[in-house]
């Protein structure tokens, strides 16, 4: 379990769906994954990439930002 600590709601989802990925492909897989993404797009690159885990935890933050629980 993460502990997030934050003032904004945005790095709350995108970190909460973080660990939906990590539940459901389990850690090992989820870090290698994203080291994968990390070295064949770079850093910035991964939040810009459609379908690469940044990418779709940032299109989740902005789903529930726009749709609040």
């Amino acid at each position: 379990m993460a502990y997030v600590q934050s003032l904004n709601n945005s790095t709350k989802y995108h970190e909460f769906y973080h660990m939906q990925d990590i539940n459901r492909m389990g850690w090992a897989n989820f870090y290698a994954r994203t080291l994968h993404e990390y070295f064949k797009y770079g850093f910035p690159k991964v939040y810009e990439i459609k379908n690469t885990l940044e990418w779709n935890a940032d299109q989740y933050m902005d789903y529930r930002n726009k749709n609040p629980l």
